[in-house]
C-alpha cells in the first residue's frame, strides 16, 4: 500500500516538473515569436488599400515530411464565386489543388504538376516559370507521365514521394484575365519570410533609416545573381527540390508510417487584385493591377506557426476553413500592403495582410498570455507534488526507521530469552 503510494506521488512530481520545463521552453519560444510579430506588426510599414478577392483555399503540410497532408480527398474545382477551395482540398495559392499520388490518376480540367510539394509551409517551392513538369488535361491523366503519356525522363525528386496538382480552368482563366506575369509567389513568400525572421536588421531601424542604398558593388553582386537566375529558369528538366526541402524533408513510403505521430499545419489564403498606384509606383498608370497571395498576416510562415493539427479533420481545420470562406465571400475587402523592407522595397505587393496590422502581436499576446496562466497551475501543482514526495520520502525513512529498531528490540529479546 505504501509503495503504491510512493510511486503515485513520484509519478506526479515527474510529469508535473516535465509539464513545467516544456512549458517554459514553450513561453520563450512564443516569446521570440512575440518579437517578430511586434516587429512586423509596426504600423509605419503598412499602407491600406482596397482588394479584389478572385479565390481563396487552405493549404495543409506534414511539418516533419515537409509534403501534402495525408488523409484528405482528391480536390476540385469550387462552384462558388469568387471560387473558395475548402481544407480538405488542400489547394495552395492561386488555386492549385492535390489530385493524385504518382502512378495514381489525377481528374483535372485544367493544367496539372508534378512535384513532391507546391508549398511547404513557408515557401513555394516552384517556380511559377517552371514548365518542364507541367502538362495539360482536359479529363484524366496518369500522374508521373509526361504530354506524351510516358514516364518523365528526369526524376524531378529521386527518393521522394511525388504527386500531381491541378490548376483547373476556371483559375487558369482567372489568372490570364489578371495578367499573372505580375504573379510571384515563390520570391514573394521568399521575402517576406525573410523579413519576418530578420526584425533586429531590417525593422527595429526607423521608417528612415530602412530605406535600402545600394553601393557599386551590392548593384553589380544585384546582376549576377539576376543574371544566374535566369540561366537557371532556361535551364531544361531539372529537380525541382529546393535546397530547404533538400536538408528538411526525408524520404518517404508511398504508404506512409501509420505509427508515426503527425503534425500538420495550415495556411489560409487568397489570390487577391490591387492597384498598383498602392504602391507608390511612380510610373504607374491609372487602373493598373497587380495580383498577388494574400495572407492572414502578410506572411505565410506566421499562420503555418498558428494553425496546427495531429492528423487530417482535427485541430483548426474548421477554423481555417472559416477564415478562407470569410474572403471569398465579399468581392472586395481591405487590405494592408507592406512598403519596407525586402517585400516592399524591391518586390512590390509581395506582402499582402488581410487582417489589420496588430493582429498578429495581439494573438501572440494572448497565447503566451494563456501559456504563462498554464505555467503557474503546473508550477503550482509541481510544488505541491515535491511537498508530497517529501513527505512520502519522510514518511518512508520513518517507517523504515522503526522496523529496523523493532528488528532489533526482537533480536535482543530473543538473545535475552536464549540466555535465561
Amino acid at each position: 500500500m505504501v509503495a503504491a503510494a510512493a510511486g503515485c506521488v513520484l509519478c506526479c512530481f515527474c510529469s508535473a516538473w516535465i509539464a513545467v520545463i516544456f512549458t517554459a521552453v514553450g513561453i520563450h519560444n512564443m516569446g521570440d515569436f512575440l518579437n517578430k510579430a511586434d516587429a512586423w506588426d509596426a504600423s509605419t510599414m503598412w499602407q491600406q488599400a482596397t482588394c479584389e478577392v478572385l479565390a481563396s483555399g487552405v493549404s495543409c503540410t506534414d511539418k516533419e515530411t515537409r509534403s501534402t497532408c495525408s488523409g484528405y480527398k482528391a480536390g476540385a474545382m469550387p462552384s462558388s464565386k469568387p471560387p473558395v477551395f475548402l481544407t480538405e482540398q488542400i489547394a495552395v495559392c492561386p488555386g492549385t489543388y492535390w489530385c493524385a499520388k504518382e502512378g495514381e490518376i489525377c481528374h483535372c480540367n485544367g493544367e496539372i504538376t508534378y512535384a513532391p510539394e507546391l508549398f511547404d509551409g513557408y515557401v513555394y517551392t516552384v517556380p511559377s516559370s517552371e514548365m518542364a513538369y507541367k502538362v495539360a488535361s482536359s479529363s484524366t491523366w496518369k500522374c508521373g507521365t509526361d504530354q506524351s503519356g510516358k514516364p518523365y525522363a528526369v526524376d524531378p525528386a529521386p527518393w521522394h514521394v511525388k504527386h500531381c496538382w491541378c490548376t483547373p480552368q476556371g483559375i487558369l482563366d482567372i489568372l490570364k484575365k489578371h495578367d499573372d506575369s505580375t504573379l510571384h509567389k515563390k520570391e514573394c513568400s521568399e521575402a517576406a519570410n525573410f523579413d519576418f525572421d530578420q526584425p533586429a536588421r531590417r525593422l527595429k531601424e526607423g521608417p528612415q533609416a530602412v530605406k535600402h542604398v545600394d553601393t557599386e558593388e551590392d548593384e553589380e553582386e544585384d546582376d549576377e545573381e539576376l543574371i544566374e537566375s535566369e540561366h537557371q529558369e532556361d535551364a531544361g528538366p531539372r529537380a525541382l527540390l529546393s535546397r530547404h526541402m533538400v536538408d528538411a524533408a526525408p524520404a518517404r513510403s508511398l504508404k506512409g508510417d501509420t505509427r508515426r505521430r503527425r503534425t500538420y499545419s495550415y495556411t489560409p489564403w487568397a489570390l487577391v487584385s490591387l492597384k498598383t498606384e498602392s504602391f507608390d509606383s511612380l510610373d504607374a498608370e491609372e487602373g493598373n493591377r497587380q495580383i498577388s497571395c494574400a495572407y492572414e498576416y502578410g506572411v505565410p510562415v506566421a499562420s503555418s506557426a498558428q494553425y496546427t493539427s495531429d492528423g487530417p479533420y482535427s485541430g483548426p481545420v474548421w477554423e481555417v476553413e472559416k477564415l478562407a470562406k470569410k474572403w471569398g465571400n465579399v468581392s472586395t475587402r481591405p487590405c494592408w500592403i507592406r512598403t519596407r523592407g525586402e517585400a516592399g522595397e524591391r518586390l512590390a505587393s509581395c506582402a499582402v495582410a488581410l487582417e489589420k496590422p496588430g493582429s498578429l502581436k495581439d494573438k501572440a499576446e494572448g497565447s503566451i498570455q494563456g501559456a504563462w496562466s498554464f505555467l503557474w497551475i503546473v508550477l503550482g501543482l509541481a510544488v505541491f507534488c515535491t511537498g508530497l514526495l517529501g513527505v512520502a520520502v519522510v514518511f518512508i525513512a520513518k517507517t523504515l526507521q522503526e522496523h529496523q529498531e523493532g528488528s532489533r528490540t526482537q533480536q535482543e529479546g530473543l538473545m535475552n530469552n536464549t540466555g535465561n
